[in-house]
């Protein structure tokens, strides 16, 4: 009769392994040395040296978390036959290989590696060193990973030993580029060391690694690394220096827009502007020409009248404040001034003064007029407009934003209120954008803050889409916005006067969405004359702005923009073989399925130690890495994101019952219920969603 569960005696656990060092060395050598003479095939030879060595299974878990309780004792001995055997190849193969297993396992993943730098010299043991330091840097901590960047030298030196052996190459390769992305990745990481850091000849390491690229036997794996290295490593200021003594560095980077794979060009932007497009020197010839004869604005092209140009609505504004100091300074009347003061906050933002210039004029600050105007209860949205301009002026962002979205509730026709609420609310995508959408919707937009809402909301749906589309989250939804984002733009360059606060930079915006959204042109000629176009408005502009006397920052946009009107057509020429072997390899996946589903690619263990493969020379390498999204080449229908009423993208809409339509929340679907009511009783009563 078996037991009670509560009852039963414990199972018996067999003794862990215990190895001890002390052993008859010299009887060891010979012993070791015998069983290996006649034995070939690295895997044949490290199951006998662990054989040997009596070391547990590390084919299985059991195996690996045994070897982890005895660590110290295992790596002691391989350490100590590592040494003693120095002069045979064989034995010190077998203990790189045990290692290489060893590293599978997450509790062993920061233990130190041997020194492998002896087995890149010899044409016996590179393959092995160089697959077991690509497996290690796969399954290890980032702390390992800067000891063997610390051998730079010897996988550097590896690929100029050996430029016949593609597989070889290949290997030293994706192994750099995977330590370096790590030592570079984060400068505020314990492992991170400024000195050694600085010490890296990280000009000449690219150099040899983008040679290789170059060449026509390139693969995809060597593409796939380089392109990851120097877009990883873009963002980092100490990495900058080195891409700017390396033209074919970001040359390389741009060539990737060439790509059919819209999630490469994606990637290629979206380092960019985390990078702020600051990789080119100064004298770098920049697309737009600030010299010569510029004429009036009335001999550029434009349909606009003058009178509705930016700088005449301030100038206009100017007198009409000008006139109320005047005035004030006759009546003393604190409620019209403050309402006047309102409006030159809304209309032209630029000019607004602050409270400082006020007092130092002897007039009363926002903050007083504000308290003035909350006072006689008509003038309480003015109020609040004066009141998150003096906050925004002190720095309290937070304060003004939570009484702008407070304003936005109590006077939901305001647009005033959700402009200030998109532009400084700490969110920008979620409740940012929302809030600009809804005003957009308003009635009764002054050009200026429409103009302005637009263009903040195509900064925020192109950067969120762009990061959504590189990382590979959602991207539907990505795309979507970068539709969005695209529409928006072509709006804003249609209707916006020739002079437009954000024209230049929304025109940057504009190249870069048609880049990243459509597909590249075999004939280079097409974007030849698309930038000569875009470089003609940009010229425009800038007459303009010097004409009317107006200064204009040039933001990180505009710099992305130059870097690519520079860069695009001669890269594409420079590395046309290298990206036609990309899209060739784009399109084989395509036609086969949108996601790689390579087992070589699985990171579960047993396919791991399948495709090791310690003894190829020629195989595949493709030992874990990272699985990669193929984004299909065909855009989705993007209504789906869309909110019905105020064109909100978003992946987490409200549905309505018909199916017919979707919405941010309840406010949306009230607003758009007039226009929808007859669709969605017709859509239920056909019992079928549109």
């Amino acid at each position: 009769m078996p037991l009670p569960r509560n009852k039963r005696p414990p199972p018996k656990r067999t003794a862990k392994t215990v190895l001890s060092i002390n052993v008859d060395h010299d009887t060891e050598r010979v012993s070791l040395a015998a069983a290996l003479a006649d034995v070939e095939g690295w895997e044949k030879i490290i199951g006998i040296l662990s054989k040997v060595l009596k070391l547990p299974d590390l084919k299985t878990r059991r195996g690996l978390k045994e070897a982890h309780g005895s660590f110290d004792a295992i790596y002691a001995r391989l350490s100590q036959v590592y040494l003693q055997n120095s002069d045979n190849v064989k034995i010190i193969g077998g203990v790189v290989g045990i290692y290489a297993h060893m590293c599978v396992h997450r509790l062993l993943r920061e233990k130190p590696p041997p020194k492998l730098t002896p087995l890149l010299k010899h044409s016996e043991t590179v393959h092995l060193a160089l697959r077991t330091l690509l497996a290690i840097t796969h399954h290890s901590a980032p702390n390992i990973h800067v000891q063997i960047v610390r051998e730079y030298d010897a996988l550097d030196q590896c690929i100029l030993d050996f430029p016949e052996d593609v597989s070889c190459c290949e290997l030293a390769l994706a192994t750099l580029c995977h330590c370096l992305v790590t030592v570079t990745f984060d400068e505020t990481q314990s492992y991170f060391d400024p000195e050694f850091y600085n010490s890296l000849p990280l000009s000449s390491i690219l150099t040899t690694l983008l040679k290789f690229v170059q060449r026509p036997d390139t693969s995809k794996f060597s593409l796939h690394h380089i392109f990851c290295l120097i877009h990883c490593a873009l963002p980092h200021l100490p990495f900058r220096p080195a891409l700017r003594s390396v033209p074919h560095a970001m040359s390389f980077l741009i060539s990737n827009l060439r790509s059919t794979d819209r999630k490469h060009r994606a990637i290629t932007i979206f380092s960019l502007l985390i990078g702020e497009g600051r990789v080119l020197d100064s004298n770098e010839p920049s697309s737009v020409s600030l010299g010569g004869s510029i004429g009036s604005p009335a001999h550029t092209e434009t349909h606009f009248d003058i009178a509705n140009w930016d700088f005449s609505i301030e100038l206009e504004t100017k007198r009409t404040w000008t006139a109320a100091i005047e005035q004030f300074r006759e009546d003393l009347d604190f409620e019209k001034f403050g309402v006047t003061l309102a409006k030159v906050v809304l209309v032209a933002p630029r000019i607004a003064p602050s409270s400082a210039w006020l007092r130092a004029n002897e007039l009363p600050d926002l903050k007083a007029l504000a308290t003035t105007l909350r006072a006689s209860n008509t003038g309480i949205d003015h109020a609040d407009v004066l009141d998150i301009s003096h906050l925004v002026l002190e720095g309290q962002v937070a304060e003004a934003c939570a009484l702008a979205t407070s304003a936005c509730y109590r006077s939901p026709a305001q647009p005033a209120f959700y402009y200030f609420q998109g532009t400084l609310s700490e969110d920008s995508h979620d409740s940012g954008l929302r809030a600009l959408k809804k005003g957009l919707k308003c009635d009764d937009l002054l050009p200026s803050l429409r103009f302005s809402m637009l263009a903040h909301a195509i900064y925020v749906a192109f950067g969120k889409g762009v990061s959504q589309l590189a990382i590979g989250a959602a991207w539907e939804a990505g795309i979507a916005l970068l539709v969005a984002a695209l529409e928006d733009s072509e709006v804003y360059l249609r209707d916006s006067p020739p002079d437009a606060s954000y024209r230049s930079s929304v025109l940057g915006c504009n190249l870069l969405l048609r880049l990243v959204l459509q597909d590249p042109c075999e004939d280079l000629s097409v974007h030849e004359s698309d930038f000569e176009a875009v470089r003609k408005q940009i010229d425009s502009f800038a007459a303009i702005q010097k004409y009317t006397g107006s200064s204009y920052q040039w933001l990180d946009l505009d710099r992305i923009r130059d870097i690519i009107l520079h860069l695009y057509v001669p890269s594409a020429i420079e590395w046309c073989d290298t990206i036609t072997t990309q899209n060739d390899h784009h399109e084989s996946v395509l036609k086969s399925s949108y996601a790689y589903s390579d087992p070589e690619l699985s990171c579960d263990l047993s396919s791991w130690f399948e495709e090791l493969q310690l003894d190829a020379t020629n195989a595949r390498i493709a030992l874990g890495c990272q699985k990669t999204r193929i984004v299909p080449g065909h855009l989705p229908s993007c209504e789906m994101y869309k909110c019905t009423w105020c064109m909100f993208v978003s992946s987490k809409l409200l549905k309505c019952a018909c199916g017919g339509a979707r919405y941010c929340d309840i406010a949306c679907q009230q607003k758009d219920w007039v226009q929808h009511k007859l669709q969605c009783v017709s859509n239920r009563n056909q019992g079928s969603p549109v």
